[in-house]
Order: C-alpha cells, then sequence, then structure tokens
C-alpha cells in the first residue's frame, strides 16, 4: 500500500480516526521527490504502537468480502497485524507541484520600477497626483 522514508511518527485516539501515521513518502513510483504522507486508520483494533517508528511499510492483507480489512505494519522494530474499517491515505502535494512549476522570472527593470511606483504611492497625496497626470495625458 505505502512506503514509509525514514521516521514515522504513530499516534492513535479515541475519534472516528484512532490510528494515524505521519511521515515522508516518494511522490511517486519512479519520482526522486519525497512529500508528506499521512495514513489515517478508522475502527483499528491495532495494539499501541511506539510514538516513533523507521522505515514503515503498510500492507493491505487479502480480507473476505463484508469483513474488516486486515492491515500489516512492518518496520525495523516490530511488525503487527491488525483489522480496521476503512484506511486513508494522503500525500503532501507541494514539492511535486512546485518541482514542475518553474519559478516566474521578473525582469530586474520591472522589479525596479514596481519597487518605486510602490516608494511613491507611499507618499501623502501622490496617488491622486499621478492619476491626475494619467488623465491629463
Amino acid at each position: 500500500m505505502i512506503a514509509f522514508l525514514g521516521d514515522v511518527q504513530c499516534r492513535s485516539g479515541d475519534g472516528a480516526v484512532n490510528l494515524s501515521l505521519h511521515g515522508r513518502s516518494q511522490a511517486a513510483e519512479s519520482s526522486p521527490v519525497s512529500c508528506d504522507t499521512d495514513v489515517l486508520f478508522s475502527g483499528a483494533n491495532a495494539p499501541s504502537l511506539p510514538d516513533r517508528l523507521h522505515e514503515v511499510r503498510v500492507v493491505d492483507l487479502d480480507s473476505a468480502a463484508g469483513a474488516p480489512r486486515r492491515f500489516r505494519i512492518e518496520s525495523k522494530q516490530l511488525q503487527v497485524e491488525f483489522e480496521a474499517r476503512s484506511a486513508q491515505v494522503h500525500r503532501g502535494v507541494a514539492a511535486a507541484f512546485f518541482a514542475a512549476v518553474p519559478p516566474p522570472h521578473v525582469p530586474w527593470l520591472v522589479r525596479a520600477a514596481v519597487s518605486l511606483l510602490i516608494a511613491l504611492l507611499s507618499i501623502p497625496g501622490m496617488g491622486s497626483l499621478l492619476l491626475s497626470r494619467r488623465s491629463v495625458a
């Protein structure tokens, strides 16, 4: 299902989502970019996990139709099988997005002109003076 890179934080709770894993994983199978990833389990009957695990892999095991889904958490420290009603995987897309979209290039002259205009507009009355000059021309 998913393989985390490095440390993974484990949290258990009492609400609808009663087990969550947070760490970094690869953005895509062949991508060198990693992203923040959360795996949220609802209705999980997993035993208590340590606060941190390393090199975690979550495997979705086969389960019978109508039965709760079965999962296995594998790490360097432990291997745990448990049942859960559902699992959700949330991946951060910021790293992949900003890797795909190049940063804007603004020429030095445009930056200087905008800075000068902002400096002029900070002077009281300069905005109305500039607008009145514009309507005359």
